[in-house]
């Protein structure tokens, strides 16, 4: 077995599709179908079915699929240590919620003034995040400090930012005044259901008060919950960064700051990896754009710690 057969394999999990991983990758679907062939006779198993909508893993595929992340990411270690590599790709992952105000000005910015550096950005919700960690796939990421987080990451709370009730244009909610954690007793509130720590976050604060915490609409996606509160079918909680783009554009979304209730983003970096020099300068330059776009009065009701 070797290592660029699993490479192919993970590849080819990700779109679902032999024809589709064959033409990102370059190849013709005959190799590639001969790579994961030669996959399946040196471990005896067959790892997926193929159907009219791509590639269904078997049981074996999906043991395979679990473990193959932090099997990569171990023989990575092992090319760097041997091979004394200086230069790598840094693997980095934000949270969903600061797409607009960090993470594309973030990437846009390695594009344009660090093309040396090679970087993979990964988003995704804060439990998602977590488990990237657990499988050995990142170099460093933000996540709320209420996740928990590998032994191997060594954590820095970075960013406390404050969390905003969120409504239709009948809510009248105004980001100049501010509401109190008692105003969101028995509100329809739409989140996400758990794992996300937002929504218990919130659900924590608002009974810790001796008020009714009302979750009445899961809803798994930010832009969703947004969606929805934007339609009148009740309210969401969300941190100002998950909403400053649909604010400056959508009159019919109000937002106000709830007294109070804040999260704190915690910046994760993985101590067991061999340290980069590419990576330390990544994490420099990202808490600099951070404090740019607080001063230039973009990322409002945030701070950095």
């Amino acid at each position: 077995m070797e290592v660029r057969q699993i490479e192919l394999f993970m590849r080819t999990c990700e779109h679902g599709s032999i024809n589709k991983a064959a033409a990102e990758l370059r190849m013709s679907q005959p190799s590639l179908s001969r790579w994961l062939a030669l996959l399946e006779r040196d471990l005896g198993a067959q790892l997926f079915v193929r159907t009219r909508q791509g590639i269904q893993l078997t049981d074996a595929g999906k043991v395979l699929a679990d473990h193959a992340p932090q099997m990569l990411r171990h023989f990575d270690l092992l090319r760097e240590q041997i091979g004394n590599k200086s230069q790598r790709q840094i693997n980095v992952a934000f949270p969903f919620s600061m797409q607009h105000l960090l993470t594309a000005p973030f990437a846009e910015m390695v594009i344009r003034d660090r093309p040396e550096i090679s970087m993979r950005v990964f988003e995704g919700i804060n439990h998602t995040i977590r488990v990237w960690m657990e499988n050995g796939m990142l170099d460093s990421a933000l996540i709320v400090e209420m996740e928990s987080v590998p032994e191997h990451f060594s954590t820095t709370p970075i960013l406390s930012e404050g969390l905003m009730l969120v409504g239709n244009s009948e809510t009248e909610l105004s980001l100049e005044t501010p509401v109190e954690i008692a105003d969101i007793h028995e509100l329809p509130i739409i989140l996400p259901g758990p794992p996300s720590s937002i929504s218990s976050h919130v659900a924590s604060a608002v009974k810790r008060q001796g008020y009714r915490f009302n979750h009445a609409f899961e809803a798994d996606s930010l832009s969703l919950c947004i969606d929805l509160a934007q339609r009148g079918m009740g309210y969401t909680v969300m941190p100002y960064c998950a909403l400053s783009s649909r604010l400056d554009r959508d009159p019919d979304l109000h937002a106000a700051p709830i007294r109070g209730l804040n999260i704190v983003w915690k910046l994760c970096v993985n101590s067991s990896r061999p340290f980069s020099t590419s990576n330390n300068s990544l994490i420099n330059a990202m808490t600099d754009l951070m404090r740019q776009r607080m001063k230039d009065g973009e990322w409002k009701f945030a701070k950095l710690l």
